[in-house]
């Protein structure tokens, strides 16, 4: 949850001047638990 309040703040704060670091942020944990779950599955 931190993680995501990170990335929301970064995506609104200054006019969006840091939102690839929101969005990297999530697309980056997505990724990880897509991952992490394909990896217990198997």
């Amino acid at each position: 949850m931190p993680r995501l309040s990170i990335a929301l703040l970064a995506l609104v704060q200054d006019g969006g001047a840091h939102s690839d670091v929101g969005v990297g942020s999530i697309v980056g944990s997505a990724v990880f638990n897509i991952l992490r779950h394909y990896r217990s599955q198997h």
